[in-house]
């Protein structure tokens, strides 16, 4: 049997409806030479009947065998997979028709390139229309950018982290299997980032996926999203030997760190702007429990960040997104984590 050109990973947990929805977007793409791989962690298996009901040879099921953490889910998926190149799609989210054949075409045509991102969009639940996220400005008029322009981009948080991490892309298998997987590179970011040592990226200025924003997505549950997120930037300090060259290895550690310095406020904003005020204080609570104590300076950046309108808000925390001097300067402010 020949291999397939593309395995599409997809990791599921308890959503049934939301599967079969994924999986149809991927048979519906247009792209035929390829396979799909569930890897199910729910205790009562519910995605199977998903595929058992679609009957096709292309589709395959897993039961996880080491079921606790998201990233182990994408970990077992990945590690079945058989095609050149891979992708991982979470059972919430969709691809838009021509995703695969377009983004294949660049990694089959462009050897020096080891991972292609698409322009997406942002479906929140309770919400009427969607955000779109093109990005114009960062990989230029090529729309490539060499592959330590782009991990720098995405853990300096050159124009506004995490948008340069285009959320989900396709990439070289290959890659992915020297880096161990998801071994250390356990988020979509760090991910995303350590992929930029095997090549060049490339970027399709134009919305081929959707991102689902909801009661059992991550950014719903900030507090272990953002831990799971800085327990990432731990093991990207860990990656196999050979992964980062010695010459970059003292500014990959310092990229690190400036990530790992903006993660609080990352998800503080997620809380402001998702859930409102009182969430965001709660948030804010949260995070001083584990050792986040703030500067009254801090302090009085949140309460502005409460009372003035949401523009102003959003300019506040963008702002500080987008600025490594002024996490520094923050930074000497902390007392703790």
């Amino acid at each position: 049997m020949t291999s397939p050109v593309v395995s599409v990973c997809i990791p599921t947990h308890d959503r049934p409806q939301l599967l079969r929805e994924a999986i149809g977007s991927v048979l519906d793409n247009g792209f035929p030479n390829l396979e799909i791989i569930v890897s199910d962690d729910a205790p009562n298996g519910s995605g199977r009947a998903v595929v058992e009901a679609l009957a096709d040879p292309r589709v395959r099921y897993l039961r996880n065998p080491n079921p606790g953490t998201k990233a182990s889910n994408w970990d077992c998926a990945l590690r079945a997979a058989t095609g050149r190149y891979a992708f991982k799609l979470d059972d919430d989210d969709r691809i838009l028709p021509g995703f695969l054949s377009q983004c294949i075409t660049i990694l089959e045509q462009e050897p020096d390139v080891a991972s292609v991102y698409t322009g997406h969009r942002i479906l929140r639940e309770g919400q009427d229309g969607a955000e779109t996220v093109i990005d114009t400005t960062f990989f230029g008029a090529t729309f490539r950018v060499d592959g330590e322009a782009y991990w720098r981009g995405v853990l300096a948080n050159e124009d506004g982290y995490p948008r340069n991490q285009k959320t989900a892309g396709v990439f070289r298998r290959e890659a992915a299997e020297r880096l161990d997987f998801y071994r250390h590179a356990s988020e979509d970011f760090a991910f995303s980032a350590a992929l930029g040592f095997f090549g060049r990226v490339a970027y399709l200025p134009e919305v081929l996926y959707e991102w689902r924003v909801h009661r059992g997505s991550g950014v719903r549950n900030l507090l272990r999203t953002w831990r799971l997120s800085d327990e990432a930037c731990e093991g990207l300090l860990h990656l196999p030997a050979g992964i980062v060259p010695s010459a970059v290895q003292n500014h990959w550690r310092r990229c690190v760190a400036v990530t790992r310095r903006a993660l609080p406020l990352f998800y503080l904003r997620a809380a402001f702007m998702e859930g409102g005020v009182r969430e965001g204080w709660s948030f804010w609570n949260t995070l001083r429990r584990y050792g986040a104590a703030w500067s009254p300076m801090m302090i009085l950046g949140l309460v502005a960040a409460t009372v003035t309108p949401l523009w102003l808000r959003r300019f506040f925390f963008d702002w500080y997104q987008r600025s490594p001097a002024l996490q520094r300067i923050i930074l000497a402010c902390f007392k703790g984590k």
